[in-house]
């Protein structure tokens, strides 16, 4: 993970497992997602929108950009779904968890409580 957009979930230096998407229509609310963004490169955001074709994605923090400055994804773009990280600490002799789950009622629950907290909070 580099940049500091999906933080304080996702921090620089984390590392992301993700798995491989083998259907679209697994992709939901919440999920954290990987994909090579025509505009911006390769890219780790959370799914806040789904159609049977497109997802709409953001960033955590006010640092990222913004939702409608991403555009609606087509879901065949996406190519990892988030299901664990290692943060960097843990690579460093920290006494904190190596590893752990990304759980998508905790993602949502994080986005809300952001969300409810006013748009200088959540840029997108």
């Amino acid at each position: 993970m580099c940049g500091r957009s999906m933080s304080p979930l996702l921090h620089d230096g984390d590392y992301l497992l993700v798995r491989n998407v083998l259907q679209s229509s697994g992709i939901r609310d919440g999920n954290i997602v990987t994909l090579k963004h025509p505009r911006f490169g390769k890219i780790v955001k959370a799914v806040i929108g789904v159609t049977p074709e497109t997802v709409k994605l953001t960033g955590i923090s006010r640092l990222s950009t913004p939702a409608d400055a991403l555009g609606d994804i087509k879901k065949q773009s996406i190519d990892g779904v988030g299901v664990a990280v290692i943060p960097r600490s843990s690579r460093h002799g920290s006494e904190r968890a190596w590893f752990r789950f990304l759980k998508n009622d905790d993602v949502q629950n994080l986005l809300a409580r952001l969300r409810s907290k006013g748009p200088s909070i959540m840029v997108g």
